[in-house]
């Protein structure tokens, strides 16, 4: 209604702006739409949020998105650009309620209709936001009879990515991970018991090549690798004698027997 009384007609400009509560004040949305109102007597009705309908730079207002301007968490900070003398910024409290403004243009004046206090519903069937967290920063469990739950989809994607984070920077400061199931891959953690139950089937590992060297000779025929031992340049044969009829009583002079390796097979005086 006009402040002469008479119903609004035709196609009228609202001008809707949502703020902080005092004492900061900041502006943190705004938007313009029109409305065709025709027999109305001056009923109207507005849906508030539209990213179409907000007003550009400093004056659409400081949040970022119009979900934000309900996030209630001390630890958000919204930068404005209009907010009461003495205040750059609003941090919300917990309980905090917001403010809605509705004025109308009327031959070019701006008439206010209404300033509404905006509270927090005690229930909701369903929430895009827990303490100012949204759905990608919190886990999601499956529980029987919950439509719409796949074994794909039971993490949101940051919670995933949180996973991550810790099994590769976080210090579990000598606590266990318990319950994990075996292992299939390579980079997959494994359980005391899978680790001692392969020791005792004696499958820890399996050799499938070996190399030689000079000393030591690898074979390589087929996937049989029987090893054996190099040549050391001693010719087998041997050596020392009994000693010459005599001699110096008392004296021998071993004889040693040693193969081609090396090895001293047999020694005797």
């Amino acid at each position: 209604m006009r402040p002469d009384g008479s119903p609004l007609e035709g196609n009228i400009d609202f001008l809707v702006k949502i703020y902080s509560p005092a004492p900061s004040k900041c502006l943190l949305w705004a938007e313009r739409q029109t409305q065709t109102l025709h027999g109305a007597m001056g009923a109207f009705s507005l849906e508030i949020g539209k990213s179409g309908h907000r007003l550009t730079g400093a004056e659409g207002g400081g949040a970022s998105s119009f979900s934000q301007v309900f996030i209630n968490h001390p630890g958000l900070t919204i930068n404005s650009p209009q907010c009461a003398t003495g205040f750059t910024s609003y941090t919300p409290g917990y309980t905090d309620e917001r403010t809605v403004s509705v004025s109308f243009s009327d031959a070019g004046r701006e008439i206010r209709v209404v300033d509404l206090p905006i509270k927090s519903v005690p229930f909701a069937m369903q929430a895009e936001q827990i303490s100012g967290y949204s759905v990608n920063s919190l886990f999601k469990i499956a529980g029987a009879g919950q439509p719409g739950d796949q074994p794909s989809s039971l993490f949101a994607r940051d919670a995933v990515d949180l996973l991550w984070e810790i099994s590769h920077n976080q210090d579990f400061l000598g606590k266990p991970l318990k319950n994990l199931g075996e292992p299939t891959i390579a980079s997959d953690a494994a359980t005391k018991n899978y680790v001692d139950s392969l020791i005792s089937q004696g499958s820890m590992g399996v050799i499938t090549n070996v190399t030689g060297d000079v000393n030591i000779l690898a074979g390589t025929v087929g996937t049989t690798r029987a090893l054996s031992l190099g040549t050391t340049g001693v010719t087998a044969g041997v050596y020392g004698a009994v000693g010459p009829s005599g001699g110096p009583t008392g004296v021998s002079v071993p004889v040693l027997t040693v193969d081609m390796w090396g090895r001293i097979t047999s020694a005797s005086q």
